[in-house]
């Protein structure tokens, strides 16, 4: 009878070693009167919140 015991090495601890890379996704809407410079800024804007959420 096999085991049914679904665990595998991914689900493990990890290392003090291992690191965890994650994907992090942000949407935005470029308007029409908007700069390139604007945009890129409130990306940043947006993506350095969520990395700070992480620390």
């Amino acid at each position: 009878m096999r085991s049914t015991h679904t665990h595998s090495k991914k689900n493990q601890s990890l290392t003090k070693n291992q690191r965890i890379v994650l994907d992090l996704l942000q949407n935005s809407g470029v308007i029409l009167d908007s700069t390139a410079k604007n945009e890129y800024h409130e990306n940043y804007l947006k993506a350095k919140s969520l990395l700070d959420l992480l620390k």
